[in-house]
């Protein structure tokens, strides 16, 4: 599992490795990973009904404040794991040639379209038959 994260990461450090993010570029690939984790919880959850998660999506600004505190406050302990556990000397270590790059490249679209389908299909069959 460490070997799978190192790739992610190492793709997400090489895309964010140009010169407007070059000084943040591990913050913002912790960050992408860690968005992506928190994507898949949310369609586990909804999938198996974990604490009847509700999707019902308000425009009041109370609500978004409160969900993206939420979101922060699950974070947080996540983005110092990561950090903790992933150094950036370590993911930039190591060997890897373009061939293998553009071959994880490949399976990391794969997996973020694989991801915001799951997510989409998950929230159309909880809507349809959970919530009917």
């Amino acid at each position: 599992m460490k070997s799978f994260i190192s790739k992610i990461l190492y793709i997400l450090i090489k895309y964010y490795d140009y010169k407007s993010y070059r000084d943040i570029k591990f913050f913002s690939a912790s960050m992408l990973l860690l968005f992506f984790i928190s994507l898949n919880i949310l369609t586990l959850s909804i999938l198996f009904l974990w604490d009847n998660v509700n999707l019902s999506f308000k425009l009041s600004s109370e609500k978004k404040l409160n969900d993206m505190l939420n979101f922060l406050i699950f974070s947080i302990p996540y983005f110092i794991l990561i950090n903790i556990y992933f150094k950036e000397s370590e993911i930039l270590a190591m060997d890897v040639t373009d061939k293998q790059l553009r071959k994880w490249q490949r399976i990391m679209v794969i997996y973020i379209v694989f991801t915001f389908l799951a997510l989409i299909m998950s929230g159309i069959y909880y809507h349809k038959y959970i919530k009917a």
